[in-house]
């Protein structure tokens, strides 16, 4: 069997000379046979360098291809100043995720309003939070409720809500007072949460300030007016006494509802029942009828709300 030897690297002689720098020389023994021979490396290392200058080339112009021109220069820039990458704004995410998680896990009297406007926490953790405060029903629950609906942070509705559903309610009077003050809030979505939260609350007696802010409602600069209408139409229906049916089947405002408004009193009156809402009903069907108009489609969309009217009405007597 061939055995193949390397031999050293020589050092000495001239350029061109088999035993130069460049050149490699091999002994090959077979028995008591020995062919000695020499390999020029120049070759070899010229085709070695152009790969290796191929390969960083390609790869420069494939990092700059996938960097927009701005990224470029700012890496470069970072790369000539030669200074370690700070480790602070990785602890600081860390720190800042450990954090809230720990708003989270507090108990009721440990919570701010600052709680509920951490971005850190999850938006629906924080509606969660609030909702969870609202079941506790104990009084320092109303508190924070109250201070964070006294906040300027976007879940202030969501805390105003929470306070309609506190049971048992330990301070009634206070609650309603102070929903009562959040009726004609400029946030229309506060003032819904308000409207519906303090029927909830004070029931019978939310009937006044209700209507009240229906009417008031219509006038709202920020034209979201239907949003607190719609909710005081549900709430009534849900109080379901007789002030609040009077409200409803009022004759006067039956001649100037839209029919989006229209449908959801026709809801509300008809889940109240009884003989008067009955009349109200088929009153405002009547009216409808009366002002059919002759276009198409204008009258389909009509004669739909009439029957819509007079469904609700045999519900009632059914």
């Amino acid at each position: 069997m061939c055995t193949l030897i390397v031999c050293t690297l020589c050092i000495e002689g001239s350029a061109c000379a088999p035993n130069s720098q460049y050149s490699r020389q091999f002994v090959l023994r077979e028995g008591g046979t020995q062919c000695a021979f020499s390999i020029d490396m120049r070759p070899i290392i010229a085709v070695a360098l152009g790969l290796a200058v191929a390969l960083v080339a390609w790869h420069a112009f494939m990092s700059e291809d996938s960097t927009s021109p701005s990224q470029a220069r700012t890496q470069r820039a970072a790369s000539s100043s030669h200074k370690v990458p700070s480790a602070r704004p990785w602890l600081g995410a860390r720190y800042a995720t450990a954090s809230a998680r720990g708003a989270e896990n507090r108990s009721p009297t440990q919570l701010t309003p600052d709680t509920f406007a951490d971005s850190r926490i999850p938006l629906e953790r924080r509606r969660e939070m609030l909702v969870a405060l609202g079941r506790t029903g104990d009084a320092s629950a109303v508190r924070l409720l109250m201070a964070t609906g006294n906040d300027k942070a976007y879940l202030r509705w969501a805390a105003i809500a929470a306070l309609g559903t506190i049971r048992p309610v330990r301070s009634h009077a206070a609650i309603a007072t102070y929903l009562e003050g959040k009726l004609d809030d400029t946030d229309s979505r506060t003032a819904e949460a308000a409207v519906r939260a303090y029927g909830q609350v004070w029931g019978a007696k939310a009937v006044e300030g209700i209507a009240g802010v229906m009417r008031r409602a219509q006038k709202r600069p920020d034209g979201l007016g239907a949003l607190i209408v719609k909710a005081g139409v549900e709430t009534l229906g849900e109080i379901a006494t007789t002030d609040a049916m009077d409200v409803l089947r009022d004759d006067r405002s039956a001649q100037d509802w839209d029919f989006e408004h229209g449908t959801h009193v026709v809801q509300a009156l008809a889940r109240m029942g009884g003989t008067r809402c009955r009349d109200a009903l088929m009153r405002y069907a009547d009216h409808l009828q009366s002002q059919l108009p002759a276009d198409p489609m204008a009258r389909a969309y009509f004669e739909e709300k009439i029957a819509e009217a007079r469904a609700g009405a045999r519900r009632i007597a059914g």
